[in-house]
């Protein structure tokens, strides 16, 4: 690249991030229409997964993109309070619109009612957090701090989760993104994909 094509490269990437800003709420949820009411777990996770390539490159910064790093906290913040206290999960909250998040397995609750285990977007919510969490265990000050440990708590249920339920898996999809996220959380079990 020349310094008139990164320079343009820069303007693009701007406008999208200011695009995608249309879609976040203060809260810290991002939502595919803007509609406030329909906050998505699927897309939260996918715009920070984007961003976690923007924010690592000082170069970037130096040239005149910047991403906030409280949209990001706050980003995962709003990821692990609603992610399921009990098993480690995340289930969508607003209506699904790709179906490779919507898991073909499933198990019964208390009440022997088939319940879906949402394998893929619990690894893609585990790969956000994940390749953000760095950030959060950088700011300072005690309210970061304990969010720091939520994050670490969050990734460890998470990665519980997806470890008991990973040789149930049987579509290709899911089990390229959950092999992913056990690689990046260097789970014990990571390379039982390969056999």
């Amino acid at each position: 690249f020349n310094q008139e094509k990164m320079m343009r490269a820069i303007y693009w990437m701007n406008r999208e991030y200011q695009r995608m800003l249309i879609y976040h709420f203060e809260e810290g949820f991002f939502t595919m229409f803007g509609v406030p009411e329909k906050p998505s777990v699927w897309y939260t996770s996918w715009a920070l997964y984007i961003l976690s390539d923007i924010k690592n490159d000082p170069q970037l910064e130096r040239m005149g993109l910047f991403i906030d790093s409280n949209l990001i906290c706050n980003s995962i913040n709003w990821l692990v309070s609603v992610q399921n206290s009990i098993n480690g999960s995340w289930a969508e909250i607003s209506p699904i619109y790709n179906r490779n998040f919507m898991s073909n397995l499933t198990n019964l609750d208390y009440q022997e009612e088939p319940v879906r285990l949402n394998l893929s977007l619990t690894a893609q919510c585990l790969i956000a957090i994940k390749l953000n969490s760095d950030l959060v265990i950088r700011n300072q000050g005690s309210t970061k701090r304990l969010s720091a440990q939520l994050v670490s708590n969050s990734i460890q249920k998470a990665r519980l989760y997806l470890e008991k339920h990973f040789s149930r898996i049987t579509d290709q999809f899911e089990l390229s993104i959950v092999t992913y996220a056990l690689h990046l959380v260097n789970s014990p079990i990571k390379d039982f994909a390969w056999q």
